[in-house]
Parts: structure tokens; sequence; C-alpha cells
């Protein structure tokens, strides 16, 4: 049994107080993209739980509830489309350029920043606060593809001093609000989200 290359989804607001005044959006959507929504869902690439979500017709995915006709997708010929996504590779190598941005972590603390936030500079400093973030990394260990950030995620544990250093360094930021807030923070653990090469959805385009 061939997959719809598209499936005629309804969208609507989960949004606490919006539900019923927001009105319900209907749109074309390719197979794949209808994916991605699933596979934040599952958590991966699990062909007997995103075979189930479909066949349901119904998914939440943040702030926004998906609808749609469901259908049945036999498993050999879903598992070779979900072949085509990406998945967690323990064997890749961190790459600095493909890094687009920082997660900071501690038991009563969560603050991210994008790289575009981070690599720029105050007027007349030669230093960002990414180099400051750059130099202080030891190498980051991989955890895990992440299919909600569209990113392989890498980690990397902080000593006391390389935190306070890290807060130090918060004056480097353009953003005063955000050194603040990053200067307040009480992390121990960094996440960094790094891209691919190449986006999966060319190799399934239609």
């Amino acid at each position: 049994m061939s997959l719809p290359a598209h499936v005629r989804v309804k969208l609507s607001s989960e949004a606490a107080g919006m539900i019923a005044i927001t009105p319900v959006v209907i749109q074309e959507m390719a197979l794949r993209d209808l994916l991605e929504h699933v596979l934040v869902s599952t958590g991966g690439k699990h062909p007997e739980r995103i075979g189930e979500t479909l066949r349901r017709g119904t998914l939440v995915s943040g702030a926004t509830r998906l609808r749609w006709e469901g259908f049945d997708a036999e498993i050999e010929t879903l598992s070779a489309l979900l072949e085509q996504c990406p998945g967690s590779d323990p064997a890749r190598p961190f790459r600095v350029e493909g890094c687009r941005g920082i997660l900071f972590l501690g038991a009563a603390s969560r603050l991210e920043m994008p790289r575009a936030a981070a690599i720029r500079r105050r007027f007349l400093r030669r230093r960002s606060f990414w180099d400051a973030v750059m130099e202080t990394l030891a190498a980051p260990q991989y955890e895990c593809y992440s299919y909600r950030e569209k990113a392989d995620v890498y980690g990397v544990g902080l000593t006391r001093e390389q935190g306070q250093r890290l807060r130090e360094a918060a004056s480097l930021l353009t953003y005063p609000s955000l050194a603040r807030q990053l200067a307040a923070s009480s992390f121990d653990r960094l996440q960094l989200f790094v891209v691919r090469e190449s986006d999966w959805r060319s190799s399934t385009s239609t």
C-alpha cells in the first residue's frame, strides 16, 4: 500500500482560552512535513507508534492540534520512508560551524541562546560571548538527535569555575536583558544544537 504524498490537515490552537475563538485552518500538508510533527510526539522512529498516530488522525504539536482523515500505513512502507529521516548517530563529530544554539541548564534554570545572539560583538570588543563559550568547552559529548530541534544534541558538563567564567563573560552580550538573565543563572551544563549539512527533506521530496 502506497502512502499519500499529501494529507489534508486541519490545524487549530490548543492554547488556553483560544480554542473557541481561533478559526480552524485547513492545509494540504506534504506527508514528510506531517511526519516531522509525528516524530516529535513519538520521540523517534518507531514505525508501530507512528502508524497508530497516522491511523488515529489527530496529534497535538506544541500549541497546535492537527487533525486529518486517518489512514493505514504498512509497517514495511513506513519503515522505508523513516529510513530517510535523520536519527541519532553517536559517531557524528561535533561541528562548531553547524552549531546554531546553546541551552544553559541547571537544577533550577533553563536558558536558550541562539548563536546569532551569542556571536554578536559589542562595539570595539574583539571577543564575543560565543568566543568565550567555545574557549571554555572541552569535547562536547553526543547525546541524541532531536526531532523538535531538527538538530543533533551535544552535552558538556561545567565545573563551578567554568560556569562562573561564562556568567562573567555575559557582559560581552549585546542584549542587556539576556546578559542579566545569564549572569543570574545557576547553570552547570550546556547543550549545543548542531544542524546537519543537508536537510533530510530534500531527499524525500516528491
